[in-house]
C-alpha cells in the first residue's frame, strides 16, 4: 500500500506503508512450520528511506516525517551496504533490563523541540528493530 508523500517532499524511493501482522487462528501441528510469528515490540512503526546520498528519512505509519525526532537513528544510513533502501521497522525504547517500554517511548514521542530531543538522547534513547 502506498502512502502519499508529505507536502513538498521529493523522493525517488517508493513511499510504502508498513506490512502489519494480522491475527488469525493458530496453526495446527502439521502446518505450524508454514507460519511466521512477529514479536510485539510495543513501538512506533516506521518506514525508513535510505536514498543512498548519506541521508535517512523516517515516515510514521500515517506518512508523517518523524526523522528529526530520532537523530540517533541517522547512523543507519552509513551501515547499509547498498546505495538505496526502503526498510520496515519499529522504533522502540528499552527499559533498564532491555525490555520494550511503552512508557519510555511515549515520553520520547511527545518531544518535538530540538533542545528537548537532544537532552533526551541519553535518558530516553531509541533503537530501530527492522523487519526482514
Amino acid at each position: 500500500m502506498s502512502v502519499d508523500p508529505p507536502p513538498g517532499a521529493e523522493s525517488v524511493l517508493p513511499l510504502l506503508a508498513p506490512m502489519l501482522a494480522v491475527i488469525g487462528p493458530p496453526p495446527g501441528p502439521k502446518t505450524e512450520a508454514e507460519y511466521a510469528y512477529e514479536t510485539l515490540w510495543n513501538g512506533a512503526r516506521v518506514i525508513t528511506h535510505v536514498p543512498g546520498d548519506g541521508g535517512l528519512r523516517l515516515l510514521s505509519q500515517t506518512g508523517v516525517d518523524v526523522t528529526a525526532q530520532y537523530p540517533e537513528l541517522d547512523v543507519l544510513a552509513s551501515l547499509l551496504p547498498g546505495p538505496e533502501a526502503v526498510l520496515d521497522g519499529e522504533i522502540v525504547a528499552l527499559d533498564d533490563v532491555g525490555r520494550p517500554s511503552v512508557e519510555r517511548l511515549q515520553q520520547r514521542m511527545s518531544l518535538h523541540q530540538p533542545e528537548a530531543i537532544t537532552h533526551a538522547l541519553e535518558e530516553l534513547p531509541v533503537q530501530l528493530m527492522l523487519y526482514l
